[in-house]
């Protein structure tokens, strides 16, 4: 009983296959008759992926400082991870990820469409090749 008279809670982990805890998973059930609820049933992960091209990028060195500047500028503009994670070693393209979690796949949605039109009007000669939208 905590001090209001009311049940505890408690917190059980949940096992993968392996026997190993699952990172960040976990079930939290009332003492007595309430229904226990998973903490993550209300996450939802926006992933945006996109190639950009770059065509005024003549080396590597000039694609990495604008790749490095519009990462940081987005990660900060709307608080989202963002990572190049393709083509690392092609001066004249990208493939840049972001990901943002939140409650709602409305939100992820009208943010991850934020940050394409922000790309289109703070980097107009970035030429975005093709993207995609996953809402897990």
């Amino acid at each position: 009983m905590n001090r209001q008279g009311g049940d505890l809670a408690t917190v059980y982990h949940i096992f993968s296959p392996q026997g190993n805890k699952a990172p960040g998973r976990y079930l939290l059930a009332h003492v007595g008759s309430r229904a226990p609820t998973c903490l993550m049933s209300h996450t939802v992960i926006g992933l945006y992926t996109f190639e950009i091209h770059l065509p005024e990028a003549g080396s590597l060195k000039e694609k990495r400082s604008r790749l490095k500047s519009m990462i940081s500028r987005i990660h900060n503009t709307f608080n989202v991870s963002t990572a190049e994670i393709g083509s690392q070693d092609v001066w004249q393209s990208a493939l840049i990820a972001v990901a943002i979690v939140t409650n709602s796949s409305q939100h992820a949605h009208q943010v991850i469409g934020s940050i394409s039109h922000w790309i289109e009007k703070h980097y107009p000669d970035l030429i975005i090749v093709r993207d995609e939208i996953e809402i897990i």
